[in-house]
């Protein structure tokens, strides 16, 4: 398969990515590519947010992004871009799926999934499919907040208490001006990169909303992809705020009011999500 990359005619791929994380992993598959003479040659392209990415393809500066399925349909709608493929995440039949899960400190017994009002989440970003979409819409099915579809932000914002949701007071997600800014009450970053939909903003994307709910002032609810938690704890991650963590300190919130192990992601979650997914023009 990789041999056909060999005769690909396009001289450079132009990676666009969001965070140092994501620079030094384009750097990597950079430097790999160059060592087996792989074609084409790659290219690493910064942005501030999938947004700036998006609008950099369609002029032509860059050339692809790995976005999350509310970030892909916003690219195909606004932006012209197409998707080309889609990450997988192992061999068994649901490699390409993800689970969207709701997270709660073990030592928190008075929060579950039907008593949400007031409380403190941290959440990947506004407009995140697992981290925004999925709970807010789980919370209109079950009656608990009765949304517009012009002002969906602003009524789950004042349903729940201080939070950080990064991106919530952008102008692109905030274009009536209408989203509380108690969705960034509890975020971390400050002058310009306070509550960006970006990793300038320490609890942004699922590693950032799983710390939120560690840190500081913390939250009460962390909505995130069921990979949040296993990859930052028991010492998969060495960053100095992951290293005491422990999975068996954390418990699923499941949607019928009961809680589970981090384990039980299959039996315990909101929804089923597609994978990430490679968006061009």
């Amino acid at each position: 398969m990789l041999s056909r990359l060999y005769e690909c005619p396009l001289r450079v791929l132009r990676w666009c990515v969001l965070s140092i994380y994501e620079k030094e992993k384009c750097r990597l598959m950079k430097n790999a590519f160059a060592r087996k003479n792989i074609k084409p040659d790659v290219d690493c392209i910064s942005a501030k947010n999938a947004m700036e990415c998006m609008s950099k393809i369609r002029q032509g500066i860059a050339d692809i992004i790995t976005v999350d399925g509310a970030d892909a349909y916003r690219g195909q709608r606004y932006y012209q871009l197409i998707p080309l493929a889609a990450e997988d995440y192992g061999v068994d039949m649901e490699s390409n799926v993800m689970y969207a899960v709701a997270v709660a400190k073990r030592t928190d017994l008075t929060s579950n999934l039907w008593n949400l009002r007031g409380k403190t989440i941290c959440a990947t970003a506004i407009g995140d499919l697992a981290g925004w979409h999925v709970p807010v819409d789980y919370l209109s099915a079950i009656k608990e907040i009765y949304v517009t579809s012009c002002h969906i932000n602003k009524v789950a914002g004042e349903y729940f208490g201080p939070s950080c949701v990064p991106g919530s007071l952008d102008y692109d997600y905030n274009k009536l001006k209408t989203n509380p800014r108690a969705l960034c009450l509890r975020c971390y970053a400050k002058g310009s990169d306070y509550c960006s939909r970006s990793h300038r903003e320490m609890f942004y994307g699922s590693s950032g909303a799983f710390r939120c709910l560690t840190e500081g002032r913390g939250g009460h609810v962390a909505f995130v992809m069921h990979t949040a938690v296993i990859s930052n704890t028991d010492g998969r991650n060495v960053d100095q705020w992951a290293r005491p963590l422990r999975a068996i300190d954390f418990e699923l919130l499941c949607k019928n009011g009961t809680r589970k192990t981090i384990e039980a992601y299959k039996s315990c979650h909101l929804l089923r999500v597609p994978a990430r997914i490679l968006m061009t023009s």
